[in-house]
């Protein structure tokens, strides 16, 4: 039993001393053992409770929320009683995740073992204790308040947001393989300029999906700074690293200790397509679509030019395609939108576009069709046409900006156009949903942002007002549309 104490007194050598305002945001005390001979369990019980808190027992516990739970503190105690020398009496609060909060360990709690003076070892331990002047504050929060959009994600709409878009080599979907006692998935995003890896799913209970597990910086290479939270939401430090694009290893203190934290990316999975990821200057990072409106004026979307050091523009000349260099000359990242500008000696203007860019959104049930450039690797680098109507006026929960659609959108229609079967432009498609979740489902970026991004770009840019073309003949409309779709290469 000694040696199980001077192991315990090491363990909280290591832990830094609770201040009054750490301890105030508890509110439980439970302690669900038996009785002893002694009566202590019946003692801790009633001086916890004079203290201050609500002393509780297991069935109690298993009642309250995920929120209340983790405002629980346990007590585990040992006692050494020795008939021939010194007794002792050692207790140890833990919280709900199970890490020491708090133990009575190096305040010499000892005894002579014919007095068996338990009763007065406990008060000695609870002098010990007031002197952090307990008193529960419900302001105290155990979630940390961060600051991103996904807290209402789940993996399928990370899958959704994902599909098609060029992403960071640690962007993705990663379940943790760590020896910490705890299965769970998270999805690593990014939000300004930072890395958020977001609880999807979680057999712990003290974790709800949306909390954040992960914060990361990228340094440089495939070294990231990272801030890691802890089984009871506590933020600690911590260098991490991803390998191979799949394996997040990172490492941070765990309980006195120094443990390495391993995630491995499910999705992407190494044989699915994504917009792209960065990769070795001078080589194609991602692909995606665009639509040629005026002149060498094009517009595309925002996830696809996203840090893009080269662009190139493909475009269709008198039935052969031929590739310009171009730059981004201005972006909407809230709604999805770029213009990119061809800027190349060779490049002879192709005039006002034949089609109208509508000013007003379409009606649910209109009948569309995307143009573009999906799955170039697979597919080959002829243009696309998927059909489909117009399935509701608002996008993926509920966003005003996009139309949700049931045309197929597919890695590399992005930025591509979404015509009416007149010719107009309606939208331009910007992602679709992955196969395993819904067949037939895009989304479209509505021609009224388009518009706005065209008055807002630093360049007088002329809108095309239409001119007339085929009715009622799908296959010469698109042939007087095609040389207008662009195959957009980023580098």
């Amino acid at each position: 039993m000694k040696r199980i104490l001077t192991i315990i007194a090491l363990i909280f050598m290591s832990i830094s001393s609770l201040s009054a305002h750490e301890v105030n945001k508890y509110k439980y005390f439970c302690l669900d053992v038996e009785e002893n001979p002694y009566g202590i369990e019946k003692r801790f019980r009633e001086e916890f409770k004079k203290v201050g808190f609500l002393v509780i027992d297991s069935d109690n516990y298993e009642q309250l929320d995920p929120q209340e739970k983790a405002k629980t503190l346990f007590v585990e105690y040992d006692y050494f009683l020795n008939h021939n020398g010194d007794s002792s009496l050692a207790i140890i609060l833990k919280n709900a995740a199970g890490a020491i909060v708090w133990s009575n360990i190096g305040y010499g709690c000892t005894f002579l073992s014919a007095s068996g003076d338990f009763k007065k070892c406990t008060k000695q331990i609870m002098t010990a204790f007031k002197r952090l002047k307990y008193k529960y504050d419900e302001s105290i929060t155990f979630n940390q308040t961060i600051q991103h959009p996904y807290t209402k994600w789940t993996e399928d709409s990370v899958k959704t947001y994902l599909s098609g878009k060029r992403i960071s080599p640690v962007e993705g979907i990663y379940k943790n393989y760590s020896n910490d006692g705890n299965a769970y998935s998270i999805a690593i995003l990014k939000h300004d300029d930072k890395f958020y890896g977001i609880i999807l799913d979680s057999d712990n209970e003290l974790w709800k999906t949306g909390d954040t597990k992960i914060i990361l910086n990228h340094i440089e290479g495939s070294a990231y700074d990272a801030v890691y939270y802890d089984l009871n939401h506590q933020k600690v430090n911590a260098i991490a690293s991803i390998k191979d694009n799949r394996l997040l290893e990172f490492s941070a203190p765990y309980r006195g200790d120094i443990m390495t934290f391993s995630f491995i990316k499910t999705y992407p999975s190494s044989g699915e397509k994504s917009g792209g990821s960065v990769s070795p200057s001078g080589q194609c990072k991602a692909t995606g679509s665009g639509v040629l409106i005026s002149d060498n004026v094009i517009i595309t979307n925002y996830h696809v030019v996203d840090d893009a050091e080269k662009v190139e523009a493909i475009i269709n000349i008198n039935g052969i395609p031929e590739a310009f260099s171009a730059r981004v000359l201005c972006t909407d990242k809230t709604n999805d939108l770029a213009i990119v500008c061809i800027k190349d000696e060779k490049f002879k203007s192709q005039g006002n576009a034949p089609f109208q860019i509508l000013p007003n959104t379409v009606d649910v049930g209109t009948s569309v069709f995307a143009m573009g450039f999906p799955l170039t690797s697979f597919l080959g680098d002829e243009v696309k046409i998927t059909d489909g109507i117009i399935s509701s006026k608002s996008g993926f929960d509920g966003d005003i900006v996009t139309y949700q659609i049931s045309v197929p959108i597919q890695p590399g229609n992005s930025g591509g156009p979404l015509f009416d079967k007149k010719g107009n432009l309606v939208g331009i498609t910007n992602a679709g949903i992955d196969k395993s979740v819904a067949e037939n489902v895009g989304y479209a970026i509505k021609t009224p942002y388009v518009l706005n991004i065209i008055d807002s770009a630093p360049i007088n840019i002329s809108i095309p007002q239409g001119i007339t073309l085929p009715k009622d003949n799908l296959p010469e409309l698109i042939k007087c549309l095609k040389p207008y779709v662009v195959y957009i290469k980023i580098y």
